[in-house]
């Protein structure tokens, strides 16, 4: 796009996908990208490629050590997951993906700053489970791999409003 449109001043500003909705809903963004589904009569969206859910942890946690860790031993350890008012969508779709596998998720502690939570991952109170591009921006002395189950991915979304959108909001998501 900016290619196309050098003329187009494109700012970039990072927010949850809870945010998100609400700015686009204020009129304070143009799109958002967000991480899940985001369906309402006000806004168009496309679905992106899914991203793979990656298992964030110390590296001297046992889990680290298994060749593929079974969801029911991620189940059982303890989790570092954000705090319902920000990162509420994402918990509800971890549950319901452990759900689906018949198991019951553990969360230790709940922050809505992801540095925060990969402070508590790295004193060893839990572990973490992040879209790819969270997981691999996890501080070095942690580590990640990717949850072994093809269900474990979450989908990502482009939102804009139904009514009206600017030309260059066309153009940008007609690519």
């Amino acid at each position: 796009f900016r290619a196309a449109r050098p003329d187009v001043h494109v700012t970039l500003a990072y927010m949850r996908s809870a945010a998100q909705k609400q700015a686009l809903a204020n009129g304070e963004i143009d799109l958002g990208y967000m991480l899940g589904r985001f369906e309402h009569p006000d806004f168009r969206t496309r679905a992106l490629k899914p991203e793979r859910l990656f298992l964030v942890a110390r590296p001297d946690n046992p889990l680290m050590r298994m060749d593929a860790p079974a969801l029911s031993d991620i189940a059982e350890a303890q989790l570092v997951t954000g705090d319902q008012a920000e990162w509420g969508d994402y918990n509800l779709y971890l549950d319901e993906l452990f759900g689906g596998e018949g198991l019951a998720v553990e969360r230790a502690f709940e922050t809505a700053n992801i540095q925060a939570q990969f402070g508590l991952i790295r004193g060893g109170l839990g572990v973490g489970i992040y879209p790819e591009g969270l997981a691999l921006s996890a501080p070095r002395d942690l580590h990640a791999r990717p949850v072994d189950n093809p269900r474990f991915v979450v989908s990502q979304t482009i939102a804009w409003k139904s009514r009206a959108p600017s030309v260059f909001v066309t153009e940008f998501v007609a690519d």
